[in-house]
C-alpha cells in the first residue's frame, strides 16, 4: 500500500502524469506547515501554486490554489505533492507513514452545508511569495556567533618584524573599545568569516576578508610575537602584488597603524597617512671626489630626494612600499632590491655606516664600469660627467630555431622514446648581436660570440651565473674586491669570471645598447600562448614544441614579426594558391601554384599536386630551389580539405568527375584567383541562375489528398535535382511524408505533367520505364496501402514471392515496384541488367556500410534518377553519408578510403588548444561538408514544418531496484569491472593508446549484460524470470493508468526476452495486447488491428523491427524499456506515432534504472553525439571512440 494507491482513484490518468512530471522536475517545495495542516507545498507551474493537506477526523482534505482545482477536480499540483512525500524520507510537516494512517477524502466532501466552517478564502500572491521566503525549521543553522559590539572598532596593525622578514606587508587585526575618556587600548581579536558578516560598515566587512584572504602567520613562524600572552591572533601575510591596494583601503578607515613593539599598547596612537604623490624609485649615484669615484645609494621621485637610511621600513618589489614620517609611500625597485640591503643597514654603528659607500679609485672606474652594466640588476644610475656610457634603444628581433629529433639540438632535450615532439630555442637579435633569454644584464654584451655571424654563432652563450652576484651582499670591506680583476685578489672566488672569460671591454665612451626586457617577456609570452613549454631547467632557452602544432606555430609567429628557421634553414611562408579550371569531356581539371620568395626576393611557384602530396604524407613544409623551407598554406589546405579530398591526385593537377561540378563551384570560394573555361563556367552559371526552388503542384484532379506546403516544395525540389543532373537525399524528419512526397512525384511524372518529366534535345518525351522502390522488409505494403491511399492511378507491384520471375517479365507493366532489401540483395544479378527510370532506396540508412551487400547491391542497379529516403542519413558517424552518396552520385565523395582519412583527422590542425583542436577541426571539416551537400540533401523537421503538430514531452524515468536486483546487477559490474580492467592494464604499450583494442568483444559482452540485468534478472538467467523487476513494476503501473483513461500505448524493447517478460505479465492480468518482432510474418493485420481495434491498448515491439516504416498513430504514449548508444533509434520509434496524423499529445518515457550503465550511457549520449548535428543531424558512433575511461565510468 502506498500513497498513490490510496489517492489514485481521485486523479484522472493524464493528471497524474503531469503532476509525476512536476515532481521529477523538481518543482514541489515543501515548506513548514502553518496552524493545522499536516503538509504544505509551492508547486511551481506557469504560475506557483499552493498546496496543503489538513487532517479531518480519520480523512486527509487537500485544497491547491489553481483554478483547476477550484472549478471542482484534483489537480497536479496535489499530485505532484502526494509523489514527494511518498519519495522522500525527511522534510517538514506530516510523513508519508502518517499521511497513510488516513483515509483520502473525495473532493465533493469540501462542498460545505451552510451551517458548515467557511472554506478558507484563496491566499493572495503576496502570502505565497513570503511563504517561500520562509526558513524551515530543518533547514535553519546554528544560531549566529556573536556580534561585534558597536561601541567597539576592527584596527588594521602592520607589523613591521614580520613584514621585513617576509619582505610582504604582515597585518594584525586587533579591536578597540570607546569609554568616557576615549578609546582604550587595542586587544588582540579572533577574526573568522562568521564575525565579519556581522560588522556594520560594510567597508570594515570588505577590508578584513581582504586580509584574512592572505597567509596566517602561526605562532609556529613567531612566537615571539604571535603567541606573546597567550593570546588569540589574527595576524596575516599580504600577497606582495595587492599590498599597495589594501594599504590603502586600511588607510581610509583612519585606523592603520604601526606596531612600535611595546606589548598590546604597541600600535602609534596615531594613524598613518598614504602618500599619494608618486611612486618612489632606487637610484645609484657617483660622486666625484678628489681621486675616487664614491657610489652610494637614494631614493628619488620626480625633484624629490630621500637618504636610503631615512624609511623605516622598505618592502621591495614592483609592488614595494616605504613607511617614513607617518607616512606610506609606493616604491618599485624595478628587480634592484638589492641594492638596498647592500646600502641600507640600521643595525650598524657609525664607523660601520661610513663603510655603506663605495670607493673606486680613478684607476679602476673603467673596470668598475665593464663589471657594473652586465649586473643583472641595477637600478637608475646618475655618473659624473664624462663617465657614463651612451645608451641606444633599439627594438629586439625574435628569432626560434626549430630542430628536429635527432639534432644534437634536440637530443639534449629530448627523451629517447619522445614522440611528436620537436625542440626549439629562442633567442633575441640586439643590432646584430645574438641574445638569449637566460643571459644576465641589462645591456647587450658587446663579445664577439653575440655577433650574428660570427664563429661561434650557432653556440647559445652558456648561462653563468652573474660573476658579481655576490658583489652586492659581500661585507663592505670585500665589496671593492667582487669589482677587481683577478690580478687584483690573491683568489679568484668561484663562479667569478676572470680575464680568461670573455667579458665586455668598453672604452670609456662606449655605447650601449639597453635590452628591452618587457619586450623579451611579451615576446616569450607569445611561444607560451602557441603551446611552447620550457624543455627543462638545465636548457632554459630550450623549448618544446609538439610537432602537430608547428604549421600554426610558424605561421602564427611570421605574421607578428618573428624570424623562424628549421634546422638551420630559414623558412617562408606561401602566398594565396592561384588557381585554373579546365574542362574536359567527361571531368573538370583544376590546376593552380603557389608563390613563395626566396632569400634572394625573386620568387618560385610550386604546383599544387606537389603541395597536396607533400600535406598528403604528412609534411609541413617543401624545399624550395634556394635550400630554405617552404611552409605549406596550411589555412588554405584546411578551408579546401575537402576539395583537396575529392580530387584525383594527377601529375600536375587534380582531376574532378563531371558530377563533381557543382561541389566543385561550392568549395572554391576564393573566386577572384580562381580561372575558368568557357564549359566550366557555362555550368556554374547555370547554378547561379537558378533562383531556389519552386513548389510544384501534384497531378491535378488525379492525387488523392492535399499536399502541404513544404511537400509542395519537396516536389520542386526533385526537379531541381533532374535539371543539374544530380540525385540526391530526402532527409526530412520521420512522419513528415517522405512516402507521401515521392508517390506525388512519380503520379504526376507517369501521367505526363510537364514539371515532372523529362524532355529530350528534341522535345520528345523519354520512353516509359518502371521506378523500383527498395525498402525494409516490414513497410513494403505500407508503400502499397500509402499509393492504394494516395496516388491509385498509379500501377504497383510488390516484388515479393516465389514466383519472381514471372514478375520480372512484367515490369514494364506497372509504374512502381516496391521490394525489400533482402529481395534486392538474392535477385541482383537479374535486376541489374534492368534499366528504372528512378529507384528509390526508403529507410536508405540501410545501405550506410559501403561493404555490405545491400550497400554493394543497390550501386549495381541502373537508372536515370536515384533519391534516398531517410530521416537519419548520419546515424552513427561521418561514413554513412559517403556510402549513400555513392549509391547516389558515384565518385563525388572521392574514394571511401580517402574521405574516410580525411573525417578521422577531421582536418588539418590549426588550433593550438590541444582540448579543443579536435573538435574545432572537426566542425571546419563539418562546415565544408555541409556547405558543398547542401544541394544534395533536403531536410525539414516537425519543429520546422508541422506548426499545427500535438506537443510531444519526452521524458526519462529513473526506476529504483530492490536490493534482489541490484545485487544481481553489482555482482555482475564487479566481474566485468575486475576482468576489463585487468585485461586492459596488462596490455603491451602502445597497443591501443586510448580504445579498447582486443577486448572490444569482452568489452560489448559486458555492456549486454548489464544491460539485461538493468533490465531484468531473468535476462540473464531464466530461472529467475518470477523474480521482480522495476522496469516491469513502473511499466505495469503505468500501463494501468494508461488503459483507465482509455488511451494507448507503444512499448519498444531490443530485447525480445524482455518483451516476453511484459508479455507473460499482461497475460496473468487479462490484458490485451498486439505483438511485433522479426519473426512476425502477418505485420500488416497486426499493425491495422491496433490501430483501429480500441478494445487493444498496448502494442509491444522488437525496437530494429518496429522501429520503421510503421504508423503507429493510434497511440498517445511511447515506453522505450532499453535505451541504447544512438538516440536515432530511439527518435524512430518514437515518430512512429509523433506524425502526420496525430491529433493527440504524445508522451514518450525513456526508462532507465538509477546507477547502472544505461544511465551512464545517457550521460555519455549528451556528451558525444554532437558529430553530424551539422549536416543533417545523425549521431556520432560512441562505442568507435569508447576509451579506457570512458569504460571505467560505465562500470562505476
Amino acid at each position: 500500500m502506498s500513497l498513490m494507491t490510496i489517492w489514485s482513484p481521485f486523479f484522472q490518468s493524464p493528471v497524474r502524469m503531469n503532476g509525476r512530471t512536476l515532481q521529477l522536475d523538481g518543482k514541489v517545495k515543501r515548506i513548514a506547515p502553518v496552524g493545522e495542516e499536516l503538509v504544505r507545498a509551492i508547486v511551481e507551474d506557469n504560475e506557483p501554486q499552493t498546496v496543503t493537506i489538513e487532517q479531518d477526523g480519520q480523512q486527509a482534505a487537500a485544497d491547491c490554489t489553481c483554478p483547476h482545482f477550484q472549478s471542482g477536480a484534483y489537480c497536479k499540483h496535489v499530485w505532484a505533492t502526494l509523489v514527494d512525500l511518498q519519495n522522500s524520507s525527511g522534510g517538514p510537516g506530516a510523513t508519508k507513514q502518517e499521511m497513510m494512517r488516513l483515509r483520502a477524502r473525495a473532493l465533493k466532501a469540501k462542498k460545505r452545508a451552510a451551517s458548515a466552517a467557511p472554506r478558507r478564502p484563496k491566499e493572495p500572491e503576496w502570502v505565497t511569495r513570503l511563504s517561500l521566503l520562509r526558513v524551515p525549521s530543518y533547514e535553519r543553522k546554528a544560531p549566529t556567533p556573536p556580534v561585534l559590539p558597536s561601541q567597539r572598532q576592527i584596527c588594521y596593525v602592520i607589523v613591521p618584524k614580520l613584514s621585513h622578514r617576509y619582505q610582504s606587508l604582515v597585518v594584525e587585526l586587533r579591536q578597540r573599545s570607546s569609554s568616557n575618556t576615549g578609546w582604550s587600548k587595542m586587544k588582540p581579536l579572533k577574526v573568522n568569516n562568521d564575525l565579519i558578516g556581522t560588522l556594520s560598515d560594510p567597508k570594515d566587512r570588505e577590508l578584513a576578508s581582504l586580509v584574512i584572504g592572505g597567509v596566517q602567520v602561526s605562532e609556529d613562524d613567531d612566537a615571539d610575537y604571535v603567541g606573546r600572552g597567550g593570546r588569540p591572533h589574527s595576524v596575516f601575510r599580504l600577497p606582495a602584488g595587492a599590498q599597495q591596494m589594501i594599504v590603502q583601503q586600511m588607510i581610509d578607515t583612519g585606523r592603520c597603524f604601526i606596531d612600535l613593539g611595546d606589548e598590546l599598547s604597541g600600535p602609534d596612537e596615531y594613524p598613518v597617512h598614504w602618500d599619494d604623490n608618486g611612486t618612489w624609485r632606487l637610484w645609484m649615484i657617483g660622486t666625484e671626489v678628489e681621486d675616487e669615484m664614491v657610489i652610494n645609494v637614494q631614493l628619488r621621485r620626480k625633484d624629490q630626494h630621500m637618504q636610503i637610511d631615512h624609511p623605516s621600513m622598505i618592502l621591495g618589489g614592483m609592488h614595494g612600499l616605504i613607511f617614513y614620517d607617518n607616512f606610506i609611500a609606493p616604491f618599485d625597485d624595478r628587480d634592484a632590491y638589492r641594492w638596498v640591503s647592500q646600502f641600507r643597514d640600521h643595525d650598524r654603528d657609525e664607523d660601520e655606516k661610513k663603510a655603506r659607500t663605495i670607493h673606486i679609485p680613478n684607476d679602476d672606474i673603467n673596470r668598475f664600469l665593464e663589471r657594473l652594466y652586465m649586473l643583472p640588476q641595477l637600478p637608475e644610475i646618475e655618473l659624473p660627467a664624462g663617465f657614463g656610457r651612451e645608451e641606444r634603444h633599439v627594438e629586439p628581433r625574435p628569432h626560434l630555431d626549430i630542430f628536429s629529433p635527432g639534432t644534437a639540438e634536440a637530443s639534449a632535450v629530448l627523451s629517447s622514446n619522445a614522440r611528436n615532439q620537436l625542440a626549439a630555442r629562442v633567442w633575441f637579435e640586439y643590432d646584430g648581436r645574438r641574445i638569449y633569454p637566460s643571459q644576465a644584464g641589462r645591456f647587450v654584451p658587446m663579445t664577439p660570440g653575440t655577433l650574428i655571424g660570427g664563429s661561434e654563432e650557432e653556440e647559445p652563450v652558456p648561462v653563468v651565473e652573474d660573476p658579481n652576484a655576490e658583489a652586492l651582499t659581500a661585507a663592505p670591506d670585500t665589496r671593492a674586491e667582487a669589482f677587481a680583476t683577478p690580478e687584483d685578489t690573491s683568489q679568484v672566488a668561484e663562479g667569478e669570471v676572470g680575464e680568461e672569460d670573455e667579458v665586455e671591454e668598453l672604452p670609456p665612451q662606449g655605447v650601449l645598447i639597453r635590452r628591452d626586457r618587457k619586450a623579451e617577456r611579451d615576446m616569450i609570452a607569445q611561444l607560451a600562448t602557441c603551446g611552447l613549454r620550457q624543455a627543462n631547467s638545465a636548457n632554459p632557452d630550450m623549448l618544446l614544441l609538439p610537432l602537430k602544432q608547428m604549421p600554426y606555430v610558424i605561421t602564427h609567429l611570421m605574421s607578428n614579426d618573428w624570424i623562424v628557421s628549421a634546422d638551420r634553414l630559414h623558412v617562408r611562408t606561401a602566398g594565396p594558391p592561384n588557381l585554373t579550371i579546365a574542362s574536359n569531356v567527361d571531368w573538370f581539371e583544376l590546376r593552380g601554384n603557389v608563390k613563395y620568395t626566396r632569400l634572394d626576393g625573386t620568387e618560385q611557384d610550386v604546383s599544387l599536386p606537389e603541395i597536396l602530396a607533400a600535406a598528403r604524407n604528412g609534411n609541413s613544409m617543401i624545399t624550395l630551389d634556394d635550400g630554405s623551407q617552404g611552409l605549406l598554406p596550411e589555412q588554405w589546405l584546411d578551408d579546401h580539405g575537402l576539395l583537396t579530398a575529392m580530387g584525383e591526385l594527377e601529375e600536375d593537377h587534380l582531376r574532378f568527375k563531371a558530377s563533381q561540378a557543382a561541389l566543385l563551384d561550392s568549395l572554391l570560394d576564393e573566386k577572384e584567383l580562381v580561372s575558368v573555361d568557357e564549359q566550366f563556367d557555362i555550368a556554374r552559371n547555370q547554378l547561379k541562375a537558378f533562383e531556389g526552388i519552386v513548389p510544384l503542384d501534384p497531378a491535378p484532379g488525379k492525387f488523392h489528398g492535399a499536399l502541404r506546403p513544404y511537400q509542395r516544395e519537396g516536389l520542386g525540389w526533385f526537379k531541381f535535382l533532374r535539371t543539374f543532373g544530380m540525385n540526391g537525399i530526402l532527409a526530412d524528419d520521420m512522419g513528415l511524408g517522405k512516402t507521401v512526397q515521392v508517390l506525388a512525384m512519380l503520379e504526376a511524372r507517369y501521367l505526363g505533367i510537364e514539371d515532372h518529366i523529362d524532355v529530350t534535345l528534341n522535345g520528345e518525351k523519354p520512353k516509359h520505364r518502371p521506378t523500383l522502390v527498395v525498402v525494409p522488409r516490414s513497410v513494403v505494403f505500407n508503400w502499397i496501402d500509402e499509393a492504394a491511399k494516395f496516388t491509385p492511378d498509379l500501377r504497383v507491384m510488390a516484388y515479393a514471392g516465389a514466383d519472381r520471375i514471372a514478375l520480372r517479365e512484367s515490369f514494364d507493366n506497372y509504374d512502381v515496384i516496391v521490394t525489400s532489401f533482402g529481395l534486392m540483395r538474392r535477385d541482383i544479378e537479374e535486376l541489374q541488367h534492368y534499366g528504372f527510370d528512378y529507384i528509390v532506396l526508403d529507410e536508405a540508412q540501410a545501405i550506410k556500410n559501403p561493404a555490405s551487400q545491400s550497400a554493394k547491391s543497390a550501386r549495381l542497379l541502373r537508372a536515370n534518377h536515384r533519391l534516398a529516403l531517410t530521416g537519419t542519413p548520419i546515424e552513427n558517424h561521418l561514413g554513412d553519408l559517403w556510402s549513400i552518396f555513392e549509391f547516389l552520385n558515384p565518385g563525388m565523395l572521392g574514394s571511401n578510403a580517402r574521405f574516410a582519412d580525411i573525417i578521422r583527422a577531421g582536418s588539418r590542425v590549426t588550433q593550438r588548444d590541444e582540448e579543443t583542436e579536435e573538435s574545432e577541426a572537426k566542425t571546419t571539416m563539418l562546415q565544408q561538408i555541409a556547405m558543398s551537400l547542401r544541394p544534395f540533401i533536403l531536410r525539414r523537421t516537425k519543429a520546422q514544418v508541422l506548426t499545427d503538430l500535438p506537443p510531444k514531452t519526452e521524458q526519462t524515468i529513473l526506476c529504483h531496484m530492490e536490493p534482489e536486483q541490484r545485487k544481481v546487477y553489482d555482482d555482475m559490474r564487479k566481474y566485468y569491472r575486475q576482468n576489463l580492467m585487468k585485461q586492459l592494464d596488462s596490455t603491451p604499450t602502445g597497443a591501443a593508446p586510448t580504445g579498447m583494442g582486443k577486448s572490444t568483444f569482452m568489452v560489448l559482452e559486458a555492456l549486454l549484460r548489464l544491460r539485461q540485468a538493468a533490465c531484468h534478472p531473468g535476462l540473464i538467467d531464466e530461472a529467475r524470470a518470477d523474480e521482480p523487476s522495476a522496469k516491469l513494476d513502473v511499466l505495469l503501473e503505468r500501463v494501468v493508468d494508461i488503459i483507465e483513461e482509455g488511451s494507448k500505448a507503444l512499448v519498444f524493447s531490443q530485447f525480445t526476452s524482455m518483451l516476453s517478460l511484459v508479455r507473460r505479465r499482461l497475460d496473468e492480468r487479462g490484458i490485451p495486447y498486439c505483438y511485433l518482432d522479426g519473426q512476425t510474418r502477418n505485420r500488416r493485420e497486426v499493425v491495422e488491428q491496433f490501430q483501429t481495434d480500441e478494445k487493444i491498448p498496448l502494442f509491444l515491439i522488437s525496437l530494429k523491427t518496429g522501429g520503421l516504416g510503421l504508423n503507429l498513430t493510434a497511440a498517445e504514449y511511447v515506453f522505450i524499456l532499453d535505451p541504447w548508444w544512438n538516440p536515432a533509434v530511439e527518435a524512430q520509434a518514437i515518430d512512429r506515432t509523433y506524425r502526420i496524423g496525430q491529433t493527440k499529445p504524445v508522451f514518450a518515457y525513456r526508462m532507465i534504472c538509477e546507477d547502472t550503465v544505461e544511465q551512464r550511457i545517457a550521460e555519455m549520449q549528451d556528451k558525444k553525439r554532437k558529430l553530424a548535428d551539422a549536416i543533417v543531424g545523425g549521431e556520432e558512433n560512441i562505442l568507435r571512440s569508447l576509451t579506457r575511461d570512458d569504460l571505467e565510468k560505465l562500470l562505476s
